[in-house]
């Protein structure tokens, strides 16, 4: 059986910054009223992987927007523990044509790289290899000189084989992704086949939004724009287009306003280039996040086809790296400053930690930095019914009109527990919070 899994130790309480959960000890400490700005739900607090526990009632979803990521009655969420725990045109005029990964220019929009083994340095900071990817020569990143990002290039995209998987948590203690207290809506695991597919290597950094937004003019994305050719109906409703800003001024200001959370000051966005270009972009909507996708060549990842990546596939892994715990390998519980409270610095730029953190593939940051939109509608049973198909999995159900869907990853102010490649949770399209970003993926 895998060794328990892990939990954080940290254990001041900040309860402004705590975005996906309230940490639960034997009393709340004072972050009740942080449950008011969540939608006045209650959390459900879970036993530590140390053996620790925290008492806790069933949480109840709010429609009202909030810091981050929320959950419905079955979405589990852990308590904080001890350090005892184990290891379409008019999108600034380019092409809105769905599938493909071309750019501006025609082709295919990729430049090759030489092949190789991504390895591991096994320390962070290292130089990440950027072997084996492929360079972005689409919109948002032809001619980008990737100024201030250290080790990294952000405009690297990553082929995923593709394969067979069991979706969802393991509750036999067989496989290594298991997890005694994850969510009911992790469960059952169960097998299906995901298509090969490119999955950006990085999430989207405020360089490469910042050319969306300079050449926004307003969205008239077409129907099924951004689908999945092995996936019908995954793309773009026309009907979408008045959820995107008129132009760019509404875009400008909508990236200016604060999200639900009031942590204004740990926006990446700014109004002109600074320090922060190699950040990774947050305070957008899923609308904005999947339109910024189909213009850049590209669409939002499926759920499945997320989490096989985050797995490594077959491996079946705890976290994108294996079941070590997180700590310089993931940027999470606001402890990359090492102060107690949140700030800017807590949220460094892409792949700080990378190599040490990535994946089976070479993806970085897949766990931490900021959770991730996905294409699905989200359902807490739909691993459970029988419209979870066994290939290329996605739920597109009421679509047109639903208003929750899927993000993954877990995010920097998050405990170790909620990194884990297999744990789910519900967000509201329309609402956009300093949590949340994006990582486009392409077709082959």
């Amino acid at each position: 059986m895998p060794e328990a899994p892990y939990s954080s130790g940290r254990n001041e309480v900040r309860c402004r910054e705590h975005l996906f959960r309230l940490v639960a000890f034997s009393a709340l400490t004072g972050c009740e009223a942080f449950a008011g700005l969540q939608g006045d739900r209650e959390e459900k607090a879970l036993a530590s992987a140390a053996g620790g526990s925290g008492a806790g009632g069933e949480s109840s979803q709010s429609q009202s927007g909030g810091g981050g990521p929320v959950g419905n009655a079955d979405d589990a969420h852990p308590a904080a523990g001890d350090d005892s725990g184990g290891s379409g045109a008019g999108l600034g005029g380019q092409s809105s044509a769905a599938g493909g990964r071309g750019g501006s220019g025609g082709g295919d929009g990729l430049k090759p790289v030489d092949a190789g083994d991504s390895g591991d340095a096994g320390t962070a900071g290292a130089v990440d290899d950027e072997s084996g990817g492929t360079v972005l020569d689409t919109p948002s990143c032809a001619g980008l000189v990737p100024t201030g990002c250290e080790h990294v290039n952000p405009c690297l995209t990553l082929p995923v084989t593709g394969g067979s998987f069991r979706l969802g948590r393991d509750e036999t203690g067989e496989l290594d992704d298991y997890f005694p207290t994850g969510g009911t809506n992790e469960r059952p695991d169960h097998a299906v086949s995901i298509s090969p597919f490119y999955l950006d290597k990085y999430e989207v950094t405020v360089a490469r939004f910042r050319r969306f937004v300079d050449s926004y003019q307003g969205a008239l994305l077409d129907e099924n724009a951004g689908a999945a050719p092995h996936i019908p109906g995954s793309g773009w409703r026309s009907t979408w287009n008045s959820k995107l800003p008129a132009d760019a001024a509404a875009l400008r200001a909508r990236l200016g306003d604060n999200d639900a959370s009031s942590l204004t000051d740990l926006r990446t966005w700014s109004t002109s280039a600074d320090t922060g270009e190699c950040r990774p972009l947050n305070n957008v909507d899923w609308y904005l996040a999947f339109a910024f996708c189909i213009w850049d060549g590209g669409r939002l990842p499926t759920e499945a086809e997320w989490e096989f990546v985050a797995a490594a596939g077959d491996e079946e892994r705890l976290f994108p790296w294996g079941s070590a715990t997180p700590e310089k390998r993931a940027v999470f519980n606001c402890a990359f400053t090492g102060g107690l409270s949140c700030t800017p610095g807590d949220l460094p730029h892409v792949g700080t930690l990378s190599p040490r953190g990535n994946g089976r593939w070479g993806h970085a940051d897949l766990a931490g930095s900021l959770a991730e939109y996905t294409r699905d509608v989200y359902e807490s049973g739909f691993y459970a019914s029988s419209k979870d198909t066994t290939t290329d999995p996605v739920n597109l159900l009421i679509d047109a009109v639903a208003n929750e869907g899927v993000v993954r990853g877990g995010e920097f102010s998050s405990s170790g527990d909620l990194l884990r490649s297999a744990a789910r949770w519900t967000w509201l399209r329309n609402d956009r919070s300093v949590t949340v970003g994006v990582r486009c993926a392409r077709d082959l």
